[in-house]
């Protein structure tokens, strides 16, 4: 079991790393998205570590688990469904202490309310969108960071 597993560990880093690689190459429009996929495969990796210590060391335990916000996973999924604004809000929220999360949420208010009164076009619409998506994406991976 504990080979399976590892077969499995190396596979998934295998596709981080891919992604990582792939996100380099990527315009701007689709960053969002292979930061998304990044983060997934990065869980996903942490859970077959998890299982491969809990195999390998039976008296592992499960309290000593890293402690994820749930936040996190709910502000990405938002993020990935296009719901900026409710993603915004709970980040500000949870970390109301963040400097550059009200920061974004002024521009991402701003490109708006331009895109709705006919300033910007549709494509430029959606290129200040993903650029904010992104960036609360760096935001959220920092916060994660410093809380393992």
């Amino acid at each position: 079991m504990i080979a399976f597993l590892n077969e499995q560990l190396a596979k998934v880093e295998a596709e981080i790393e891919q992604f990582i690689i792939n996100r380099g190459r990527a315009s701007i429009e689709t960053v969002g998205s292979y930061e998304i996929m990044i983060e997934r495969k990065k869980e996903e990796r942490l859970k077959l570590l998890t299982e491969i210590e809990e195999l390998q060391n039976p008296t592992f335990s499960k309290s000593s688990k890293p402690k994820v916000n749930p936040n996190f996973t709910k502000i990405k999924q938002l993020i990935q469904k296009n719901k900026t604004e409710q993603a915004i809000d709970i980040m500000l929220e949870t970390w109301s202490d963040d400097e550059a999360i009200p920061v974004l949420s002024a521009r991402f208010h701003g490109v708006k309310r331009e895109n709705r009164i006919g300033i910007l076009s549709h494509s430029q619409y959606q290129l200040a969108s993903n650029q904010i998506n992104h960036s609360l994406l760096s935001i959220l991976q920092d916060i994660e960071n410093e809380t393992l």
